[in-house]
């Protein structure tokens, strides 16, 4: 994947980022600061990757692993911070955790979800994903930042 600073520029040939341990997926991308971020799964655990845009000779970052999970989803802060929403199994139950990039380290993954049901990731489109389906009591976080308190019954409830 190439950068540029400039939109008329076109984009460069696919090229195969060696540091990826085969069976690699599920990429995330998103440019937050002066690099462009790489989130990936492999064998159930999630790596970070770094292209520094601003570097005169730029180049991939070898990838560190930061948390067990899938699913990622990125978004950034204006001031840079970016975060993370994925998913990973915990006490049986399929649960969404967020962790934060600040620009040396990720902080330790947050649980976000803490429901009896599953949870799952919505598609990401610039904020930051979150619970987006419930078979059981806890709350809906949608994409536009509007929450509902879910019924045991999978139903809205008014008691929120």
């Amino acid at each position: 994947m190439s950068s540029t600073a400039s939109s008329d520029l076109p984009w460069s040939d696919a090229a195969l980022l060696s540091f990826a341990p085969a069976g690699s997926a599920e990429p995330a991308v998103l440019v937050a600061g002066d690099s462009l971020h790489l989130v990936f799964v492999a064998n159930k655990t999630l790596y970070h990757a770094r292209f520094p845009l601003t570097d005169a000779s730029p180049a991939w970052q070898p990838p560190v692993r930061f948390a067990s999970g899938e699913s990622p989803a990125l978004a950034a802060t204006p001031d840079g911070t970016l975060y993370c929403a994925f998913t990973n199994w915990f006490l049986g139950n399929c649960e969404v955790f967020c962790a934060a990039w600040n620009g040396q380290k990720w902080s330790l993954p947050q649980i976000v979800s803490r429901t009896s049901g599953v949870s799952s990731l919505a598609t990401s489109t610039g904020t930051p994903a979150a619970p987006s389906e419930r078979r059981s009591g806890g709350i809906e976080v949608r994409p536009d930042r509007t929450s509902t308190a879910i019924s045991d019954h999978g139903t809205p409830s008014s008691r929120w």
